[in-house]
């Protein structure tokens, strides 16, 4: 029996993912500038809250609000494909082998490369003290993998916005009671 994960109505998620082998490629300007035009894109499809957002070199966490459960699932499924075709498309064009042939011994045989592990991760959020929690753990991650001394010097996280008050690469939502 296959699990089915449950997303409820007007609800915040926790959502985070993975590349494929772990393959530290999400800081590379070309990539990441991929990464957040298909947030961007997809925020303007299924008009979700963004309240934080760190892309990692190997992976990703954001902390959204949907007013429908069921557009979580289908926001992981369509921004996960989107951005990878782009990714993929823009390591062709790179002749990158060495990383098309990593992405390529992930396809499930439905497509040739499969760059983004199959399961996210997503958590719905029930509380403002678990809100809270997640907060943190998305604003320290690159502190604790030692890629800044403070949060708010990591350019491709929202910490910035909440500690310094400055725009980050996105916009960011005010926080409201949800």
């Amino acid at each position: 029996m296959k699990w089915r994960n449950f997303y409820p109505d007007n609800h915040c998620f926790f959502i985070t993912s993975t590349v494929n082998g772990r393959v530290p490629i999400l800081r590379d300007s070309p990539i990441s500038d991929i990464f957040f035009k298909n947030l961007t894109k997809a925020r303007g499809i299924f008009k979700f809250k963004l309240f934080a957002y760190v892309v990692m070199p190997d992976h990703w966490h954001l902390l959204l609000h949907f007013e429908r459960g069921a557009d979580c699932l289908a926001f992981n499924r369509d921004f996960k494909r989107f951005s990878s075709a782009e990714i993929i498309k823009y390591l062709k064009q790179r002749n990158d082998e060495e990383l098309l042939d990593v992405f390529c011994r992930y396809s499930n045989g439905k497509t040739g490369y499969s760059f983004w592990k199959e399961q996210a991760r997503v958590i719905p959020i029930y509380s403002k003290g678990k809100f809270e929690k997640k907060l943190d753990y998305i604003h320290m991650n690159p502190v604790k993998r030692g890629l800044v001394s403070n949060a708010e010097d990591y350019l491709l996280s929202s910490a910035g916005f909440y500690i310094l008050g400055e725009k980050g690469v996105v916009d960011i939502d005010e926080l409201v009671a949800v």
